[in-house]
């Protein structure tokens, strides 16, 4: 049956054989053309050549738009809210302030440790909280300096009271 008559394609639709090259050399580029399909897809059937053109494109389409919703702004990862965190700088959708972050960097932990210890944070928001407190330095310092005036102040009059009773 001839393709005329719908029964397909036949040796004569496609370009000749390879030439005999090693199996890994039938992808290298041919006197003919810069770049050379391997042998088993030269002698395929039109219609699979077609369904793989269109499978390959459909999955770099796919790619593209996976791509694209994939790309966070790093602006988006930090935020501040009053009634959360004291309106403390904070990673977005959690409760974890950068401050917290801080400290555990401060105590010599590693942004990947951190992120281990913090499990619902990715390193990417850990990195973010960084990357704030680097930004904003004498404003956080000056913050865990007033905590931790606070928290000296507050164990002097407890023990104080202690000390009376």
């Amino acid at each position: 049956m001839s393709r005329e008559q719908g029964g397909g394609s036949t040796d004569q639709d496609f370009p000749a054989p390879c030439s005999p090259l090693p199996a890994p050399c039938s992808v290298l580029a041919s006197p003919c053309s810069p770049l050379r399909a391997p042998c088993s897809l030269l002698r395929a059937p039109r219609s699979l050549l077609m369904s793989l053109l269109i499978d390959a494109q459909h999955d770099f389409r796919h790619f593209m738009a996976m791509r694209a919703q994939a790309i966070v702004k790093i602006g988006s990862l930090i935020t501040q809210t009053p009634r959360i965190c004291a309106g403390r700088p904070r990673i977005a959708g959690t409760g974890v302030s950068v401050r917290r972050v801080v400290i555990w960097y401060k105590l010599g932990f590693s942004p990947e440790e951190i992120a281990d210890r913090i499990g619902h944070l990715s390193l990417a928001q850990v990195h973010a909280a960084l990357s704030y407190y680097h930004a904003n330095r004498e404003t956080i310092e000056a913050d865990l300096a007033a905590e931790e005036a606070e928290a000296d102040r507050l164990e002097a009059r407890y023990t104080a009271a202690r000390k009376r009773a």
